[in-house]
Order: structure tokens, then sequence, then C-alpha cells
């Protein structure tokens, strides 16, 4: 048989439970927003490339060797999403 006490801390722990819940779907709609707030700003700072287009993509200096080049060329394979586009190159895709 479950005491009163134990059986309040069940009811104090479900009570946790749906408040955490709520919790996370505000900070997950919140990341959703701030998403989409970045991705219209990008779009105004850089203009859309067309599929088939050939575009220079900047290397960061951790990703590249010594002898390599500041940038690659890629070409634009598909549109993802607003903003977003699949990349290939020679050897594969982005």
């Amino acid at each position: 048989m479950i005491s009163r006490r134990s059986s309040m801390n069940i009811v104090r722990l479900r009570r946790r439970k749906r408040v955490i819940s709520g919790e996370r779907a505000d900070v997950k709609e919140s990341h959703i927003q701030q998403s989409n707030r970045m991705k219209v700003g990008m779009g105004h700072q850089f203009p859309a490339a067309n599929v088939a287009t050939t575009v220079g993509v900047l290397i960061p200096v951790v990703d590249r060797g010594k002898m390599d080049g500041r940038t690659k060329l890629a070409r634009v394979m598909r549109k993802i999403d607003i903003g977003f586009n699949e990349l290939g190159a020679g050897r594969g895709r982005w």
C-alpha cells in the first residue's frame, strides 16, 4: 500500500514534469523563431544563388592545410530551404 507521503511525492513529481515539459516547448519555439530571424537577416546580406551557379566558398583556417587555398569553387546543386543550398564540388557534395 502506498503511504500518504509517497503519494504526495508522486503528485509533486508529475506536476514538476508538466512544468519542465512546458518550459522545453517554450524554449524550442524561441529557438525556431531565432533561426527564422537569422535566415531572414542572411537573405539581406547575401544575394540568392540560383541552381547551376558557381559560387566561391571560404574555407576556415582550421579546416584547410598549409598549402590549400582560402576558397573552393562549388556549384549549387539544389535549394534545400530558405537561404540554404546543397553545393557540389569535384569530389562530392557539401
